[in-house]
């Protein structure tokens, strides 16, 4: 036997659906609203799965987007930190600065 509603085999004597849990209808043959009803609860299984899809997709696609942002800003910061000591070693090998012979002599203590 199989279930109206997913067409998945049933157990023997099972009462619901293991699958999508809708009742077990007998053998007998479906009225036409009962008709209606199966095809109503189709298309509002095929819908919340395609919610359930899309919000799943998107999820994923904004977590991606995330991890890749974050590597990006790691990456970004150890080429910063990288250019900073590049710099700071070439600061170290300027001679240091001298004041011209004028300032010195205001500032020499007198003898």
């Amino acid at each position: 036997m199989k279930c109206i509603y997913c067409d998945k085999t049933l157990p023997e004597y099972a009462v619901f659906c293991p699958t999508c849990g809708s009742p077990v209808v007998g053998e007998e043959p479906l009225a036409s609203a009962d008709k209606a009803s199966v095809a109503r609860h189709r298309r509002h299984r095929r819908k919340v799965l395609m919610a359930t899809g899309l919000s799943v997709g998107i999820s994923a696609a904004v977590g991606a987007a995330t991890a890749l942002i974050v590597i990006n800003r790691k990456a970004i910061s150890q080429v910063a930190a990288h250019r900073l000591v590049e710099m700071r070693g070439r600061l170290s090998e300027l001679p240091a600065p001298t004041l011209p012979s004028c300032c010195m002599r205001n500032h020499l203590p007198h003898a």
